[in-house]
């Protein structure tokens, strides 16, 4: 696996467990894991580069180098990744508000993770769906790199809203299936997301579900990506992704199923020392084994949703949505109980 796959998948993970996932996929490899490490560090402790891209970036009021990208005001840094950093600006022309997000600097300099980030807004241009975050703009700056301007959204992703934002049994069903409608509509415009996991996932104003970043999307035209060349986050993948083998939508939806049993339990449905392998070669949980108040129905979705075979699985998103919608209209009260306490 590469280094960027790895961290991924490591940054998913309370900082008690990325010591023993390293030790795991790492282990023969400390050069791989020497890599991996500075990826987290920068990741949590943001690091940029600019004289490696000949830059002259703008200067904050401590004097500390900040690049320039035309029109937007940078105001402050919402959050970074492997090879993006994101920050909160103001379009200075419209006078709005946006979330900037840019190439980290030195990633720049992978000709092939710069156009995987132009691919990112192009995907992004195709799609205009309310579970889709919206994008402005996307642009390149001579020194600064290139940037894409999208919808400022307000609250947290999932990873962080599982452990923190109090939902109830009905409003978490409601966001899981907006997200199939999300990955549906992208589906349509032969997009392929990918990368469905918590952290690509937001809950916007505690009520609206968002899906982020296709910088790992495949569009149908592309022949960036090819079969045998595994991209994602592994302890989301589909098996067939897992193995290098050919995705599709029904990958996504897999992915999708993976998120939506963890954030009805807390619990990921292939726990194990080493996920991907159980993901490949092994069944999972069944949801009311870790939470038996959970509707049989819910469960029965889920375990639908989570076939090994994808031609098992619900071959369309709208087709997951509607299951799950019409568990919602059965008119059990115990939905509208706050989901711990179900």
């Amino acid at each position: 696996m590469t280094p960027e796959k790895i961290f991924d998948a490591a940054i998913e993970l309370p900082t008690a467990s990325r010591t023993d996932y390293l030790n795991e996929v790492c282990k023969a490899d400390p050069d791989l894991r020497a890599r991996v490490e500075k990826l987290i560090e920068a990741a949590e402790k943001t690091v940029t580069i600019y004289g490696a891209l000949g830059a002259s970036p703008r200067l904050d009021s401590e004097g500390r180098a900040t690049p320039d990208f035309g029109k937007y005001e940078l105001l402050s840094q919402i959050g970074s990744g492997s090879m993006g950093i994101v920050y909160r600006a103001r379009d200075t022309v419209l006078d709005r508000i946006v979330a900037l997000k840019a190439m980290r600097p030195e990633s720049q300099l992978n000709e092939e993770a710069a156009e995987r980030f132009r691919r990112e807004a192009r995907a992004y241009a195709q799609l205009n769906h309310p579970s889709i975050v919206a994008v402005y703009d996307l642009g390149e700056v001579p020194g600064s790199g290139v940037y894409i301007a999208m919808e400022l959204l307000d609250g947290s992703d999932w990873r962080t809203a599982m452990k923190t934002v109090p939902l109830t049994l009905r409003q978490k069903i409601g966001l899981i299936a907006d997200v199939c409608d999300g990955l549906d509509h992208a589906h349509r415009h032969g997009i392929v997301h990918r990368d469905v996991k918590p952290s690509n996932l937001f809950l916007h104003q505690k009520t609206q579900a968002k899906i982020l970043d296709f910088g790992i999307a495949r569009l149908v035209t592309s022949s960036l990506t090819r079969t045998g060349k595994v991209l994602g986050t592994p302890n989301y993948m589909a098996p067939e992704q897992i193995t290098g083998q050919k995705c599709d939508s029904r990958s996504d939806l897999f992915s999708a199923a993976i998120v939506s049993f963890k954030f009805l339990t807390g619990a990921h449905p292939f726990k194990a020392p080493f996920i991907p392998k159980r993901i490949v070669n092994g069944e999972p949980e069944l949801l009311r084994d870790i939470n038996p108040a959970l509707p049989v129905e819910l469960e029965s979705v889920l375990h639908r949703a989570l076939a090994k075979d994808p031609d098992d699985r619900f071959q369309a998103g709208e087709a997951f949505a509607s299951s799950l919608r019409a568990i919602l209209d059965n008119g059990d009260v115990a939905l509208d109980r706050d989901a711990a306490a179900v």
